[in-house]
């Protein structure tokens, strides 16, 4: 009787384990499918938020392509420019720089908007050309000394100017001949 007792005892204990081992596979079985189901569910709301979140960047930079497609109306010496928006920022930087610019800043000024030095005199004059802020539109600077108080200047003056002389001639309202005239500027 204690053999058969033994012998019982061992079976309910072997279908005790196969119980466990088969309930804890099923439940691993549906904790796969729930996890499976979960990733899916997670990554289809994340590609939708991802298509969304693409949608808005599509918008805005249709948004940004339009209002960059803005034209600007603006007048420099009497004549109509039609700006884009990236020209008008740029030449509001230029307009800026040249309003707080010191004599020192003078060269780091010229070779950040590459300007290109057309003519030099004898006196010291320097006629410099600046292109690229405004398409088809030259922005010609003269750059001199006071003879009376030794100061650099950096002046604008209008696109027609050749020579830095004739650039200094035009500041003062006269001809070129007249300024060559001149032997001392007082």
């Amino acid at each position: 009787m204690g053999l058969i007792l033994a012998f019982l005892f061992i079976v309910v204990i072997i279908l005790a384990i196969i119980y466990w081992q088969i309930t804890l596979s099923i439940i691993g079985v549906i904790f796969s499918i729930w996890l499976t189901k979960r990733i899916i569910k997670n990554h289809s709301r994340q590609t939708i938020r991802s298509q969304s979140r693409d949608s808005q960047w599509t918008n805005r930079r249709i948004r940004l392509r339009r209002r960059s497609m803005q034209r600007h109306l603006v007048t420099i010496n009497g004549r109509a420019h039609e700006l884009t928006d990236v020209q008008f920022v740029d030449l509001n930087n230029f307009r800026s720089e040249v309003s707080r610019l010191e004599p020192k800043e003078y060269d780091d000024f010229l070779t950040t908007w590459t300007a290109k030095l057309v003519d030099s005199s004898k006196r010291g004059n320097m006629l410099y050309e600046i292109k690229g802020i405004i398409p088809k539109k030259k922005f010609k600077m003269l750059r001199y000394v006071d003879p009376s108080t030794q100061k650099q200047y950096l002046c604008f003056v209008p696109e027609e100017i050749k020579s830095a002389d004739q650039g200094m001639a035009w500041k003062f309202y006269l001809t070129e001949e007249e300024y060559d005239g001149i032997n001392a500027e007082a």
